[in-house]
């Protein structure tokens, strides 16, 4: 059962934190992304603890039905000349899915990723979001494994949509390439039984919903994030990550709760009209994290 348990989430997608020669059970990751001033704001900074968790329950036929959920406390604090302004929000998600097993090495997952992404105040149908997601994924041979999907979420400012591509290389001895483009791509070097060295891509949008002092208003975070990474293997399932690097095109925005697009395509907005009532622009950005992982190798 741990064997089947163990295959089911190596076929699992990077969207919920897993990657392909390994699976991160659960993860626990501190971020500090601190600004510099701009127009509309002073000393903006946002602090995130996160925590991610799974459960696949395997069946018979090699399938399987995918449980898990996602927690972040995001806080956003920043002062201009009127406002000394810091608020705590509770994104949650759940995960809940499944899995299909095809032929030829290929399977073909479905999810349902319902959210509640606010403060969790006054709880009423603005603070609910409903994300669907669907990825295809083959291996044309030994070394290679390929994905394709898509990804939709209904945030805050209208429809949001995101197709997934990614091509994993696990050709060379030492060297990892893996994970799912726009949302994380990872480039590893394997120095030894404890250290791992590396590249990572990480970035996806989204809204939270904001009833403090400015109210009917939702901040949009993109936090397109170029980083370096060193991992240390406490225990063979244990490890502890630093990451460290720059924002790369990166804003965090406070909107209207009025203000939309008629449709977010991946960075690209359609109809976008918006004019923010603050916002803040390219920062450092700092991440510690303590994972639960199994490994493939």
């Amino acid at each position: 059962m741990v064997k089947k348990l163990t295959i089911i989430l190596w076929l699992l997608c990077p969207l919920l934190s897993l990657c392909q020669e390994h699976i991160d059970l659960f993860s626990t990751h501190y971020k500090l992304v601190p600004t510099a001033n701009n127009k509309k704001t002073k000393n903006l900074t946002e602090r995130s603890f996160i925590v991610n968790a799974l459960l696949p329950i395997q069946r018979e036929n090699g399938d399987a039905f995918i449980t898990g959920f996602s927690l972040e406390q995001a806080t956003i604090s920043f002062d201009n000349d009127s406002t000394n302004f810091e608020e705590s929000y509770l994104p949650t998600r759940l995960q809940l899915g499944y899995q299909f097993s095809l032929r030829n090495n290929s399977s073909l997952m479905l999810l349902a990723l319902p959210k509640i992404s606010s403060n969790w105040k006054n709880i009423d149908e603005k603070h609910f979001q409903l994300g669907i997601y669907a990825l295809y994924s083959f291996k044309p041979n030994p070394d290679w494994k390929v994905k394709l999907g898509g990804y939709y979420n209904s945030e805050l400012f209208g429809p949001f949509f995101v197709p997934l591509i990614s091509a994993d290389y696990y050709g060379f001895e030492n060297w990892l390439f893996y994970g799912t483009i726009p949302v994380n791509y990872n480039i590893m070097y394997l120095a030894g039984e404890k250290w791992r060295f590396g590249f990572r891509y990480q970035g996806l949008v989204n809204t939270i919903y904001n009833d403090t002092q400015f109210q009917n208003t939702y901040w949009e975070r993109k936090p397109q994030e170029a980083l370096g990474v060193i991992e240390y293997y406490l225990q063979p399932n244990m490890v502890l990550r630093g990451m460290a690097g720059h924002t790369v095109l990166r804003s965090i925005d406070l909107y209207g709760q009025n203000q939309g697009v008629d449709a977010r395509v991946s960075a690209i907005g359609i109809g976008d009209n918006r004019e923010s009532l603050l916002s803040a622009k390219d920062a450092p950005v700092f991440q510690l994290s303590f994972i639960y992982r199994y490994n493939k190798r």
